[in-house]
C-alpha cells in the first residue's frame, strides 16, 4: 500500500497537495505556451475512493490565469498523449461529464 492510501482509497494530505501544486506551477513556468497538462496523481494530493479496474488516476491541470490553476482528477485506462490538444480535450470532456472515448 502506498503512502496516503488506505483500503478505502486515498486520503488527503495537505503537504502532498501543496507540493503537487508547486510542481504544477513550475511546469507551467517552464512551458509558457501551454494552458493544459495531464499528469499522474500524487497519492495524497486529493481524497479519492478506490476504483476497481486496470486504470490509473491522473490529474487534469488547467492554467486559468498566471498563478491560478484548476485541477481535476480522472481515472484513465491509458496514459494520454503529452500534448496541449489532448489535455485540453480531456479537460473539456471531464467538465461536460463525458467519459473520454477519444476525439473524432
Amino acid at each position: 500500500m502506498r503512502a496516503g492510501q488506505s483500503g478505502g482509497g486515498c486520503r488527503y494530505l495537505p503537504a502532498v497537495a501543496d507540493a503537487a501544486s508547486d510542481k504544477d506551477r513550475g511546469w507551467f513556468e517552464r512551458n509558457p505556451n501551454r494552458h493544459h497538462c495531464v499528469r499522474p496523481l500524487v497519492p495524497g494530493e486529493m481524497p479519492l475512493r478506490s476504483v476497481a479496474g486496470d486504470g490509473r488516476w491522473f490529474v487534469l491541470v488547467k492554467r486559468v490565469l498566471p498563478g491560478m490553476r484548476a485541477r481535476l482528477p480522472v481515472y484513465l485506462y491509458a496514459a494520454p498523449p503529452d500534448s496541449e490538444e489532448a489535455a485540453e480535450w480531456l479537460f473539456r470532456m471531464a467538465f461536460r461529464g463525458h467519459t473520454p472515448a477519444g476525439p473524432t
